[in-house]
Order: structure tokens, then C-alpha cells, then sequence
């Protein structure tokens, strides 16, 4: 029997979140579907309008066990930020897309943590902490671990060490923070500086770096990866952009010409490998993701006019 270390599960919501993620029957089951006993549950509440209301709520969570504890972002951000070596105005209008996520190692209280995405589910459970833990604590270098998202074959591709598979697991050098198990020290840390042209392809990156985009641009400088679990799928709930801050005609074409910009980038570096060499085969590859980058992006566009569909979180 191995020894495992203790981990903890933070879900994060916001003011059109907190009723999902403040449910009994759904809390119980994503920890009954992670198949794994977390020491603490903790809900980080963001950005609400009526924090007393949510913080009752809360409390009964606490009162009846479903919880171990709650936080507010506000209470903690600026410990955060100061410990990191972050201010404010990096971040400018997507700060509140961001932010809880630089305080979830300061409200964690294990040595690990996964973060939960109240747009996450399982499209396949299974426990993917398990394994994943025994390879963390082996070897350093990988600073991550996700079970397998449900996406585009195709997509995979763009994310996958080529030619590194194992039994359990796949091999990334992104980041992504809709779901992850992360050392909380590790993210303690300052290492939120680095830029790396590859974490251009990460959301809103052309307003402001965000947490996933400045931990990936970390990830490929420190030459560390992240562990993708077969022994779990995730799928990510309803569509992608449609939770993103307003977005002005300027903003969407400036996406879009760092976007280009990257692309030609691609055929001098491998972003799978983390290496620089030139890869003439990528161009069909390019051709076919722009398909799908632009699809996104009319999508977005049209969100705009869907105002309380786009506005999911009160900016």
C-alpha cells in the first residue's frame, strides 16, 4: 500500500456559480467521481454581489460537513499578489477571470490541491489522482497532473509529447486551470513573470497574461510537464468564450493578429516538444486549427449580443 500524501479539492465560483457549486448532491458526487478521499473541501467564492447571503450559505455547508471551509477572493488577494510579485493593473479588465486563481494555493491547506472548474465534469470517472501523485512525488519535473480531456483528436495532438506514452499517462508542456492537481508550494512561488510566444494560444492573452497562460510560459522555460491521466475524462460544459469579459472590435482584432503572428511562429518551433527546429509539415496542421480558431471567434462575437448569457461572471 503506498503512502500517499494528503489533497485537498477547491471548487471556485462566481456570483452566477455559487448555487450550482453550493449543492450538496453536487459537491458529494464530483468527490465520489474523483475516487479519491480529500482531506479538505474548500469553496473559493469570487465577486459576488450579496456576500453575506453567500456566506450563510456557506456556513451551513460547514455546519452540516458537506465542507471543511470557505473563502473570499477579496480577503485574500492582496497577500496573493504581494507574496507573488503581482499587481492589480497587469491584469486590467480580465483581473476577475484571473485572479482566484493566484489565491488558491494561500486558502489550500495540504501539501497538495486539485482546482475544480464549476464547468467541469467527468465524461469518464476514474481515479486519475492516484497514479498521478505517485508520479509527481517521483520525479519534480512534472508540475501538473489532469485526467484526459474529451477533445478534438485533432486538438490533442497540439498538446501531446510525441513519441512519450505510457500505460497511464500522456505528456503535456501546457497548462491548463479548469482542472489540475498542483503542489501548493510550487505555486507559492514567484514564477508568474515568465512569456513565452507558445502561451499566446492560451484565452484573452491579448488583453492580459492570465494564471494559466504565465504558469505554461513557466512550465516550457523550467523545462517541466504535466501529467494527463488516462484513468479519467474531463469535458468542459457549454461553449468556450462565453464567459469571457466583453470584448471590444480592437481587442478581437488584435487576437487575431497575434494569433497569425503565432501560427507562422509554429513552423520554427515544435510546441509539443518544447524544441526549436523548423517543421514545414505543421502548415496543414495550421490551416486546419485557423478553421477552428475562427469558428471560435464568431462564436464569441456573437455571445456579445446575448448580454446575460455572455455576462456569466458580474465583472
Amino acid at each position: 500500500m503506498v503512502d500517499l500524501p494528503a489533497v485537498d479539492i477547491v471548487f471556485s465560483c462566481y456570483e452566477k456559480d455559487y448555487p450550482r457549486i453550493l449543492n450538496e448532491k453536487n459537491i458529494q458526487e464530483i468527490c465520489q467521481k474523483n475516487h479519491f478521499q480529500f482531506k479538505n473541501i474548500i469553496v473559493l467564492i469570487n465577486n459576488v454581489i450579496n456576500r453575506p447571503k453567500v456566506e450563510k450559505i456557506a456556513q451551513n455547508f460547514i455546519d452540516k460537513h458537506i465542507i471543511t471551509d470557505f473563502f473570499f477572493v477579496e480577503d485574500y488577494e492582496r497577500q496573493a499578489f504581494e507574496t507573488l510579485g503581482l499587481t492589480r493593473k497587469e491584469f486590467g479588465k480580465v483581473y476577475y477571470f484571473t485572479n482566484w486563481a493566484f489565491v488558491m494555493p494561500f486558502v489550500a491547506k495540504s501539501k497538495y490541491f486539485i482546482h475544480w472548474d464549476p464547468n467541469v465534469c467527468f465524461a469518464q470517472e476514474g481515479d486519475w489522482i492516484t497514479p498521478s501523485l505517485i508520479e509527481m512525488d517521483r520525479n519534480p519535473n512534472y508540475f501538473a497532473a489532469t485526467p484526459v480531456s474529451n477533445a478534438d483528436p485533432e486538438d490533442m495532438k497540439w498538446d501531446i509529447v510525441s513519441g512519450k506514452e505510457t500505460e497511464d499517462f500522456y505528456y503535456s508542456y501546457s497548462f491548463t486551470d479548469i482542472i489540475f492537481l498542483a503542489n501548493r508550494q510550487n505555486l507559492m512561488q514567484p514564477i508568474y513573470k515568465y512569456q513565452h510566444f507558445d502561451c499566446y494560444t492560451y484565452p484573452l492573452y491579448f488583453i492580459a497574461h492570465t494564471f494559466e497562460s504565465r504558469l505554461g510560459a513557466y512550465m516550457r522555460y523550467a523545462n517541466k510537464q504535466r501529467l494527463l491521466c488516462k484513468k479519467a475524462v474531463f469535458t468542459h460544459i457549454g461553449g468556450m468564450g462565453n464567459h469571457y469579459p466583453r470584448l471590444s472590435f480592437r481587442e478581437i482584432f488584435k487576437g487575431w493578429l497575434w494569433d497569425t503572428a503565432y501560427q507562422s511562429y509554429q513552423i520554427l518551433y515544435k510546441s509539443t516538444d518544447n524544441e526549436y527546429r523548423l517543421n514545414p509539415k505543421i502548415i496543414r496542421k495550421l490551416v486546419y486549427k485557423e478553421y477552428k480558431k475562427w469558428r471560435q471567434l464568431i462564436g464569441i462575437i456573437g455571445s456579445v449580443k446575448k448580454t446575460e448569457e455572455f455576462h456569466h461572471y458580474r465583472w
